[in-house]
């Protein structure tokens, strides 16, 4: 949005080629140009159907004429300042050139999980069923150590404490504060049987020195990246609210520059609330000093009372983002392949639209006269300005961003018609061991 602005020039839109047009060039897009107010009563200014070839001609050259949606009378001009494509590798052909994904893990000590010996207790030990901790262990650490060469893996637990001792909020499962690494899933889970007989569950639930330590593995890896391309995944399990909000949203912002991402599982039906704004998929976090999230780095979910392949499930959606988080810190910073002749398959696109010019200005600015008088009588501040939007040509509803909604989506309708596929994480391990 262009606030206060008859002319304006829109900041770069960047997109997936495959969400904007499924890498068809010539799909008709619409492009739609609204006048935005802040009581949400936006008035449609113009829109035009074009397909990514004809933006490419138009880019530097002569103006697009825009049509009123309702009078289907010329409405301005929009000049297309630029439109081009980047070739983007994709997280599987990352892999394939030797990038390695770190396997991290803290898991939740505090009093509230209940006492290991009671049955009721999200830390109990029954032979037969595994607790809700240990399935989710298994089944994120059985896809990860696949992508680890050493699959040695540091193992931390937070808010417990030995008998007599302070409570700890990042402590070595193994006991090993010097090398808290384990082997494999294995190891992860022996050294958290362990942990159980030897720690007392306490609290209160700190998540921020957990992932501070994360951040300082990360960082060493960052300075790192271009001799050795290795990306850590932090996964946190836990089972309800915590009490650091600030401290866990600044270690965030902190690390959302950095090759990690964060995998928070709700263990149990607690209020995971604060959990879902961490995820940041409603709003970008922001500290309290006002520093945002350079990207989206944490994703939530919630395991609740789903056992069995109900848990695997789970786990498919909680590495659903992962793709996309690696691949957008590798492009922040500029990381390349070990061999450039890699085919890529996994586009992005640019579009710089610019420089609207009102054929009939003078209108246009009587017309907001109005609605600004119109909104002061009513003590009401108007915050107007004009959006431009894009969508594929069968969207109807006014869209606020660039976004595909057509048939032939599903990865299913790309793969019959040829195209390349997403990087959309597939739901077990075997899909994605590299050949």
């Amino acid at each position: 949005v262009q606030k206060k602005n008859l002319n304006p020039t829109w900041a770069p839109i960047l997109i997936s080629f495959q969400k904007l047009c499924n890498g068809d060039i010539d799909r008709p897009l619409k492009l739609e140009c609204i006048d935005w107010d802040s009581d949400g009563s936006h008035d449609a200014i113009g829109n035009l159907t074009i397909s990514w070839r004809a933006l490419q001609e138009a880019a530097g050259k002569e103006p697009i004429t825009l049509i009123h949606p309702r009078k289907n009378v010329p409405a301005g001009k929009l000049y297309v300042m630029q439109a081009s494509l980047e070739e983007q590798p994709s997280f599987l052909q990352y892999i394939q050139q030797g990038c390695e994904l770190n396997f991290m893990v803290a898991i939740d000590f505090t009093a509230s999980n209940g006492h290991p010996a009671d049955p009721n207790s999200l830390h109990y030990m029954n032979p037969a069923v595994p607790s809700k901790y240990q399935q989710a262990i298994q089944a994120i650490g059985e896809v990860l150590e696949f992508y680890d060469s050493d699959m040695n893996f540091p193992a931390y637990g937070f808010g417990g404490k030995y008998s007599n001792e302070p409570v700890q909020h990042c402590f070595a499962l193994n006991g090993q504060g010097f090398n808290p690494e384990v082997h494999g899933t294995a190891g992860i889970i022996q050294a958290y049987h362990q942990a159980l007989s030897v720690m007392t569950l306490h609290g209160p639930t700190l998540f921020a020195p957990v992932i501070n330590a994360a951040v300082a593995q990360a960082a060493v890896m960052h300075t790192n990246i271009r001799t050795q391309q290795r990306y850590l995944v932090l996964t946190i399990l836990c089972d309800g609210m915590i009490l650091d909000m600030e401290a866990t949203v600044d270690a965030i912002v902190k690390a959302s520059s950095l090759p990690l991402s964060i995998f928070i599982v709700g263990i149990g039906a607690a209020d995971f609330s604060n959990m879902r704004v961490l995820d940041g998929d409603d709003a970008i976090l922001t500290t309290r000093t006002g520093h945002r999230a350079a990207r989206d780095i944490v994703q939530f979910v919630e395991i609740g009372a789903r056992t069995g392949n109900d848990v695997k499930q789970i786990t498919a959606e909680l590495l659903e983002e992962l793709p996309g988080q690696f691949t957008k810190y590798m492009k922040m910073n500029d990381s390349q392949f070990r061999d450039h002749g890699f085919n890529l398959l996994s586009w992005g696109c640019v579009i710089f639209a610019a420089a609207l010019a009102w054929d009939q200005q003078q209108k246009k600015k009587k017309k907001k006269k109005k609605k600004k008088e119109k909104a002061a009588s009513a003590d009401q501040g108007d915050a107007g300005g004009t959006t431009f939007t894009a969508a594929s040509v069968d969207t109807g509803d006014r869209q606020d961003t660039l976004r595909e909604t057509c048939p032939g989506h599903s990865l299913a309708a790309r793969q019959d018609r040829g195209l390349p596929e997403s990087d959309a994480w597939r739901h077990n391990a075997a899909h994605f061991r590299p050949d």
